[in-house]
């Protein structure tokens, strides 16, 4: 159930958004972006293996967003906070992707 939830409640979705906006602000380069968000969801620097993993589900994104562009409008429209009209629909629905992907791991869900 846990599982069903966090990956379709809008409430997950627009946490993702709001936390991919913050690092595409403050950063400029695919990995300090990364490195942030591992730090930011998990309280931890990500191991080599771990970014190189998020670096292609980044790019692989980034590619299905570009062509859907409406499907990446439709995804950063989730939620009531403001979107940021300065950042690139398509980038924002890619990273929000991978935050959402962090937000959901058991690393992040479950204290032990």
């Amino acid at each position: 159930m846990q599982s069903l939830i966090l990956l379709n409640d809008p409430t997950w979705v627009e946490a993702a958004r709001v936390l991919a906006t913050r690092v595409l602000q403050s950063n400029s380069d695919d990995g300090t972006r990364l490195r942030q968000l591992v730090r930011r969801v998990l309280s931890r620097s990500p191991q080599n293996d771990e970014l190189s993993l998020l670096r292609d589900l980044l790019q692989r994104q980034r590619q299905r967003f570009l062509l859907a562009p409406a499907n990446a409008k439709m995804l950063v429209s989730v939620g009531e906070w403001k979107l940021d009209e300065s950042i690139d629909v398509i980038e924002l629905a890619a990273m929000t992707v991978v935050a959402h992907t962090l937000l959901n791991l058991d690393e992040a869900m479950t204290r032990r």
